[in-house]
């Protein structure tokens, strides 16, 4: 076989010829796989190799992929320009076999490089952070991590004795008094579920500049490492979609704060926020990674979330279906006391909250398939008592997540005797209460980005605003209901005797008004919204799906049941048409609360602020609306219904509006709103 040699000056090839052995120089340096280094992300992995390589006497240690290996381009990057390779058509191969060979048997060491739960076999679950390892007994040495530069604060201490313990929960505990319950108490057992594994649930701090909201999540995510502060937080939502992808991935059984979600600058730049939010949000929601291939064709492997996002941000992410995947808490100025926050921020630092972070994991390591089997059968029992008419499906399951994490959490306080019988009951009380009143305020964010509640906003401000207008049944100026809110104008035509008023329609004409009774042409007025939304604010459903979902809502007051059609045929401005039926007060009362706004009120004039301003309304329709209430027909009528403009179509059953009971505010007057969340 092929023999080979190195000294001090290098790597030679002992070339076998006819006359004998001939010494080929390959390389001016000394090389040796030292280890051979496996990274471990939990889902796949990939070899290393560790060399020490030098000349002259002096070495150094590196690491490089081993598919880098054979190619010999790593020398120069690690060894520098005097470290040479010969000339040769085969010397390349030559040194790479002839550091294979001269290493002898080389050691092989796994690397974790992620956080969160390992199950080592033979020796149970360890929990991994940047330092090592927290398992049954403690701090463990048995495995070794390497994470990036973004999660190098994940630094776990050992585990406290039982009087600092009990000290640490107790300091942890009045982090819950720093801002309103419905916002501290999601949080805190975001932690808990978080390092429990497999949240499909993500949080979401919004609020203006200067409320403390970055500070609040750093708080949360100090319990994984005392040195993380609002200055040094492992995201933020300028990072690229791949960046803030990979994070969430490697970050598993651990909070992760992406900070920062405040959308400026060019539209691109807003909707590119929005999108890359999107892709985040729906990922961890779906517990779920984008498929991507590698150079030769092959698949990857799928990079999902593995731990639970709190994010923050001025703006909230656009889009029911993604706010249905995260739970908004809204933070105000005055929330948060600065001088309360100074001392939870000094509890911070002295490293109180994550000491009882590696409590709680020296507690859930010998249990913790115990623990996840109990979560997973609780989950669906509280699903159920969280549950409420009208809401989307997938809230109760946030809040069922959340209060049986919270569950778990208080089970290891009184097992370590913080807390007596009494003050648990207290605490868990209080956590299901707070759940209650976030679920509620979350039912007004599902619904001011549903897409029907979204079209009517953006229908009415087109209308007050002049880019569309509605008629009476003869196409002419509507004079029961007030002109301007419809989309007309009053103009000056003639001079002296013969100066008379006269009504104007502006824009296009979306439909027309009889009475209570408004029938859109939905066409043209699903083209109007649509040009009053923005690249967020908009219709994110297309126009078939959103007369469907008009009807599912309880919003058409008829629709044609014979034909299975949402629209119903109206004798209109001379001819039939097959126009969508809504209760005019929908539309009408939002468009006159938008062009009210435009116009300085008398209060204005005076020098008072008046009623509030705004086209977009982001109360549910049924919540601003006082008629809602969808026309009663009785079942399988067939015959036509006549009215003052016209024959109706055959009118089908009207399904009932969803929850009309909405609680508006979460504050402490709204309390009886949430009892049945309460008992």
């Amino acid at each position: 076989g092929y023999q080979y040699s190195q000294g001090r000056s290098g790597i030679v090839w002992h070339k076998p010829t006819k006359d004998g052995s001939l010494p080929v120089p390959l390389t001016n340096f000394q090389a040796r796989i030292v280890a051979d280094v496996i990274h471990d992300n939990g889902l796949e992995k990939t070899h290393s190799f560790e060399l020490e390589a030098g000349k002259a006497g002096t070495s150094r240690r590196f690491v490089i992929p081993a598919g880098r290996f054979a190619s010999m381009n790593w020398v120069i990057e690690n060894l520098g320009p005097q470290a040479i390779v010969y000339a040769g058509w085969s010397n390349k191969d030559h040194t790479r076999a002839a550091i294979q060979v001269l290493s002898g048997e080389v050691e092989t060491r796994t690397v974790y490089v992620h956080t969160g739960w390992t199950k080592i076999e033979d020796n149970g679950w360890y929990y991994l952070h940047a330092g090592g390892s927290i398992g049954t007994e403690g701090t463990e040495t048995l495995v070794d991590t390497q994470l990036s530069s973004k999660l190098s604060r994940f630094l776990i201490p050992d585990p406290p004795e039982c009087e600092q313990l009990h000290e640490a929960i107790q300091d942890s505990l009045a982090l819950l008094d720093l801002a309103p319950r419905h916002i501290t108490f999601p949080l805190f057992a975001g932690i808990w579920r978080a390092v429990l594994g497999e949240p499909d649930l993500s949080i979401h701090i919004s609020g203006t500049t200067g409320v403390f909201k970055s500070e609040l999540a750093a708080l949360i995510q100090s319990f994984f490492g005392a040195a993380f502060d609002a200055r040094n937080l492992p995201g933020a939502w300028s990072h690229t979609g791949n960046s803030l992808e990979e994070l969430a991935f490697v970050a598993k059984d651990a909070i992760i704060v992406i900070d920062d979600f405040a959308p400026a600058g060019s539209s691109y730049d807003i909707q590119r926020y929005h999108k890359e939010a999107d892709r985040v949000f729906r990922a961890q929601g779906n517990r779920s990674g984008r498929g991507r291939l590698r150079p030769d064709g092959s698949q990857k492997d799928v990079h999902p979330p593995r731990g639970l996002i709190v994010s923050t941000g001025e703006d909230i992410p656009a889009g029911q279906s993604l706010r249905a995947r995260i739970l908004v808490l809204e933070i105000t100025n005055g929330d948060i006391n600065p001088d309360d926050l100074t001392k939870c921020q000094k509890e911070s630092r002295d490293g109180n909250y994550v000491s009882v972070m590696a409590g709680f994991l020296k507690w859930a390591a010998p249990q913790l398939d115990e623990l996840r089997s109990r979560l997973k059968d609780r989950i669906p029992e509280l699903r159920h008592e969280a549950s409420r008419e009208g809401q989307h499906r997938r809230t109760p399951s946030i809040v069922a997540e959340l209060y049986a994490a919270a569950e778990v959490f208080v089970d290891f306080v009184v097992d370590s005797g913080a807390l007596d019988d009494e003050k648990t009951k207290e605490l868990k009380s209080t956590c299901w209460e707070a759940l209650g009143k976030a679920a509620a305020a979350q039912e007004l964010h599902q619904r001011s980005s549903e897409p029907t509640t979204v079209f009517l906003d953006l229908l009415s401000a087109a209308i007050a605003s002049g880019e569309a207008h509605i008629a009476n049944p003869d196409g002419e100026v509507p004079e029961d209901s007030k002109p301007e809110a419809l989309g007309w104008r009053s103009f000056s035509s003639g001079s002296g005797d013969f100066e008379r008023e006269q009504w104007r329609p502006q824009g296009a004409r979306v439909g027309w008004i009889e009475g209570d009774d408004l029938y859109l042409n939905g066409e043209a007025a699903f083209k109007a919204a649509q040009r009053m939304g923005t690249d967020i604010d908009r219709i994110s459903i297309g126009m078939k799906t959103l007369f469907r979902r008009l009807r599912e809502a309880g919003l058409l007051a008829s629709w044609d049941k014979t034909r299975g059609k949402n629209t119903v045929r109206v004798h209109l401005q001379g001819s039939r048409r097959s126009v969508l039926h809504l209760r005019a007060s929908y539309v009408v009362e939002r468009a006159q609360r938008a062009q009210e706004a435009q116009e300085p009120s008398l209060d204005q004039k005076k020098g008072s602020l008046g009623p509030e301003s705004g086209a977009r309304n982001n109360s549910p329709a049924h919540v601003s609306d006082p008629h809602f209430r969808p026309k009663e027909s009785p079942e399988g009528d067939s015959e036509p219904v006549h009215g003052a403009s016209g024959t109706k179509g055959p009118i089908g059953p009207v399904s009932q509006p969803y929850n009309t009971g909405v609680i508006e505010s979460v504050s402490e007057e709204n309390l009886e709103e949430v009892k049945e969340w309460t008992g």
